[in-house]
């Protein structure tokens, strides 16, 4: 697993954990829902970090701007109408990402791709 790998992996977490918090908050009284609301800007700039590791012009790359993209407006929403369906939706495509990436990782790491088939 690469430095940058890790580093992403920690991306994966972090966001996925401030949603699962911004959720189990948005539906309590109002300053639990103030708290939602930074779980969710919080979440919301780890979706923008994402996006700035995102180098270069490729299909895969631009298929990944779309849904963190996608993320990003989904929490806004999840978050302005109190949806914890849209948090779920967040949540369950960040986990897959992320465990995609885990997998991938691990395949590079015991020698099942050259690091250069997984880029």
């Amino acid at each position: 697993m690469t430095d940058e790998d890790r580093v992403l992996l920690v991306l994966y977490n972090s966001a996925i954990n401030m949603t699962e918090q911004a959720k189990n908050l948005c539906s309590k009284d109002d300053d639990a829902h103030r708290l939602s609301i930074n779980s969710t800007l919080h979440a919301q700039n780890v979706l923008i970090e994402l996006l700035s590791h995102l180098k270069g012009d490729n299909e895969m790359r631009h298929n990944l701007r779309t849904l963190y993209t996608h993320a990003y407006r989904q929490l806004e929403e999840a978050v302005t109408k109190k949806n914890e369906a849209k948090f779920d939706e967040v949540i369950e495509l960040l986990t897959e990402l992320r465990d995609a990436l885990a997998k991938d990782s691990k395949e590079v790491t015991n020698g099942i791709r050259s690091p250069k088939e997984s880029h």
